[in-house]
């Protein structure tokens, strides 16, 4: 299974993150997305989870397509079975 994204998330101000790669998930691996702060990794794993609409291009899993821009296709996160772990302890305050 790969999964495939090719997208561009744009926000007021003008600043623009795009993202393109190719992971392929059959066998066990371990990926590394790293950059400055600001740069856009959260918002690359959040388009990717479908927590967040990119504006344009597309992101699919085993050729299935979760979010195709110029057909509206856009999967929600409950139906693309995919992890996603925040950052801060937003859920429960026991944990912090």
């Amino acid at each position: 299974m790969a999964l495939k994204s090719d997208f561009r998330r744009a926000f007021p101000g003008g600043f623009q993150v795009e993202a393109a790669f190719e992971v392929d998930l059959d066998c066990f691996s371990i990926t590394v997305l790293f950059g400055a702060s600001g740069c856009g990794k959260t918002t690359i794993l959040r388009c990717v989870a479908g927590l967040e609409k990119p504006d344009s291009g597309c992101i699919s899993a085993d050729g299935a397509p979760w979010f195709h821009g110029s057909t509206g296709v856009f999967i929600p996160a409950h139906r693309r079975q995919v992890g996603y772990v925040f950052q801060e302890a937003a859920l429960s305050p026991i944990w912090t």
